[in-house]
């Protein structure tokens, strides 16, 4: 949330409206990428903590080696495809000939690390399952940290416009999954990576425990495509800067509920393994409580600082401040409801 949200604000004062416009074009690729690290990353790591709950540590690792084998297969299938037909996929996606060459920039870059999205997405809710969630913690920290630092650098000292900003994505990215993987150096943390652990049926579970995940995350990116094709039809390149600010408000308020959410799930996954209903009872009515709150708080901070919130993104004429103001307000009162789907769908896979 933290990359595509910095990539943003930079390259909204750095390239300008037209950089936004790009950048949202480009947002359902990271939808998938994400969907994709994130249904084996959670499918699998919910089947670990029940089988750790249960105090099977040999299926457990079973489960890793499925989960591991299949996000490197569909992620070089991904990286490929999209490679090949980049271009075409941009210009499905809503991109014009305004809006083409920024896309392409953009695009070109982070699409020959697609692996690199999908396994930091893939590897922290694993380390997390692992009962590491300070790493899990520290390498997003210093993943984002060294992004933020990067995009500034790329995009203004150095002049590099889109592509900084797709390659501080990137090493920020790759640097999360470099430190996620420290976890497995310990000794007590090592899991043998062997093909013979690797199970079909397993991997079918896994998919199937992660699907919803894939669902949710596919379903805002579709979301975002449909809007950007109809803006463009109806409204202009005005209407899709707008929808840009409004779409990385929604990654924002997506990646805290999916917090909350994430954070209960190693303890209901566990506490469910071992029987242990009552707890996993007291988790959900606390992750409730949080979610709601973070709800709230979000919405009553967007309603009454939306002229703030949208110049912060972008130097805002007074068209895109008419426009912006009612749609974004009307569009982020769904944050008190989509934390709750979230934290329920989390909850019953």
């Amino acid at each position: 949330s933290i990359y595509i949200l910095v990539d943003t604000l930079i390259i909204g004062q750095g390239v300008g409206a037209e950089g936004i416009s790009a950048l949202n074009i480009f947002l359902p690729f990271f939808t998938i990428y994400n969907g994709i690290g994130l249904m084996f990353g959670l499918g699998g790591g919910i089947l670990i903590s029940i089988e750790d709950g249960i105090g099977n540590k040999k299926k457990a690792d079973s489960y890793f080696n499925s989960a591991f084998i299949g996000v490197i297969i569909i992620g070089i299938i991904f990286t490929l495809l999209t490679n090949i037909f980049l271009k075409d996929l941009a210009y499905f996606l809503g991109a014009n000939e305004n809006s083409i060459d920024l896309v392409m920039e953009y695009g070109r870059c982070i699409s020959l690390f697609i692996p690199t999205f999908i396994a930091s997405n893939f590897l922290s809710p694993i380390v997390r399952n692992k009962k590491s969630p300070k790493l899990a913690m520290m390498s997003v920290l210093i993943g984002a940290g060294l992004n933020i630092i990067l995009d500034y650098i790329f995009v203004f000292p150095m002049n590099m416009g889109m592509i900084g900003a797709a390659l501080a994505t990137v090493i920020g990215s790759l640097t999360t999954s470099l430190v996620l993987l420290t976890h497995f150096i310990k000794k007590e943390n090592r899991i043998q990576l062997s093909l013979k652990e690797v199970s079909f049926e397993m991997v079918q579970k896994i998919i199937g425990c992660g699907g919803s995940t894939f669902l949710m995350e596919v379903a805002s990116g579709f979301v975002i495509f449909i809007f950007n094709i109809q803006i463009l039809k109806y409204i202009g390149d005005i209407g899709i800067v707008v929808y840009g600010i409004i779409s990385n408000c929604v990654i924002v308020g997506m990646a805290l509920f999916n917090g909350v959410a994430q954070a209960s799930q190693p303890i209901i996954a566990t506490n469910y393994g071992a029987k242990e209903n009552k707890r996993v009872q007291t988790v959900l009515k606390y992750a409730m409580i949080t979610t709601i709150l973070i709800g709230g708080i979000l919405f009553a901070i967007v309603f009454v600082f939306t002229e703030e919130v949208i110049c912060t993104f972008v130097k805002a004429d007074e068209q895109i401040i008419y426009m912006g103001i009612p749609a974004v307000r009307m569009y982020l009162s769904a944050f008190c409801i989509m934390n709750i789907n979230i934290l329920l769908c989390n909850y019953f896979q």
